[in-house]
């Protein structure tokens, strides 16, 4: 789950109509203002990283790690609703909104530097929220 400033993992128990989850990690997302949660998606390119999003940034996770805050953002820029990256091209896939569309994108951007797509798709009026790929190769 991914929200209110934290990222919170889960561990699935018991079975059929006992199942129920468990809190297995809380993690705190360190920076001031909202923590507003947006995109939750694997890293394609590293083995048991998390990619998310929340009102500030851009953030990568190592699920393996024990470490307890995200802190510092991989990209610090607000708005960026959705985010992911390609398993053979190493190439990043995001929407950024913008207030004036309600915060949706007008264009879906790709590009190895999030700061410098090399390619744009979209137009003036189009509203974009999420932008995947998806991979049977992930583990």
């Amino acid at each position: 789950m991914l929200g209110d400033g934290r990222l919170v993992g889960y561990k699935v128990k018991g079975s059929g109509q006992n199942t129920d989850l468990d809190v297995w990690r809380e993690v705190v997302i360190d920076h001031p203002g909202a923590k507003m949660g947006h995109d939750l998606q694997p890293d394609y390119t590293k083995r048991g990283h998390l990619l998310l999003t929340d009102s500030k940034g851009v953030y990568r996770y190592d699920v393996n790690s024990n470490d307890k805050v995200v802190g510092k953002p991989i990209w610090a820029k607000e708005r960026v609703k959705s985010i992911a990256r390609h398993p053979t091209t190493k190439e990043y896939v995001w929407v950024v909104g913008s207030p004036d569309t309600g915060e949706m994108g007008t264009k879906v951007s790709i590009g190895k530097d999030l700061e410098s797509p090399t390619d744009e798709r979209g137009w003036s009026d189009a509203r974009f929220y999420k932008a995947r790929i998806f991979s049977a190769a992930y583990e």
